[in-house]
């Protein structure tokens, strides 16, 4: 399978930008639904991947091996929106601090973010050019990407911050054969075999 190439967001020109504020009440009057599959990024209305149960079922296996080692003042939430500047991106898996309701009331920030993780295969390029700027304007301290096409993990660590060109300062590849700690607001909280992740996955290329 070949990734999807197009320019990134942020090179766009021309094109109807909308504030989070604006996405928000065309949900409420009913513009957009859960069956226009987008999500606000850098102000686009982006188009979503279509699911399927190949996909869904990885981020399933990555959070059976991610779950247990995650303490109990963290949660999961998996393809649901997070409230960032200029951007609602709905990242396959985030881990984020514990709500009392279950973000019931809101949706989580990235003040509320430990990590967030997409599995990529036709969406890597998207993944890395669009979304890494936008996660590392936020603050994101760190950004998994499942590259399944190349069968490397890519951990991005030390977000810029708000920026001209918003950028991770550190990126490390982990392969099959070596372990990744998992990370949560700068705590150590284990360790997993790369191998595991890509258990059973065969390239889509």
């Amino acid at each position: 399978m070949q990734t999807v190439q197009r320019p990134p967001l942020h090179t766009l020109a021309g094109f109807r930008r909308f504030t989070v504020n604006e996405y928000h009440r065309m949900i409420e009057i009913g513009l957009l639904t859960e069956n226009d599959r987008l999500e606000l990024l850098d102000g686009f209305l982006v188009e979503k991947m279509s699911q399927n149960p190949r996909h869904s079922g990885k981020i399933a296996r990555t959070m059976d091996i991610l779950r247990p080692l995650i303490p109990s003042v963290w949660m999961d939430r998996q393809q649901v929106p997070l409230i960032l500047s200029g951007s609602v991106p709905e990242p396959d898996i985030a881990i984020v601090r514990r709500d009392a309701n279950y973000y019931e009331t809101r949706h989580p920030t990235a003040s509320d973010v430990g990590m967030l993780i997409e599995i990529s295969d036709s969406s890597l390029a998207g993944d890395r050019q669009d979304k890494c700027p936008i996660y590392a304007r936020a603050g994101i301290r760190t950004y998994w990407i499942i590259n399944v096409i190349d069968r490397q993990l890519e951990v991005y660590t030390a977000p810029s911050g708000p920026a001209e060109e918003p950028s991770f300062a550190e990126r490390r590849d982990y392969h099959p054969g070596e372990r990744v700690p998992v990370v949560l607001d700068g705590v150590e909280v284990g360790t997993v075999a790369v191998a595991d992740l890509f258990a059973g996955w065969q390239s889509s290329n």
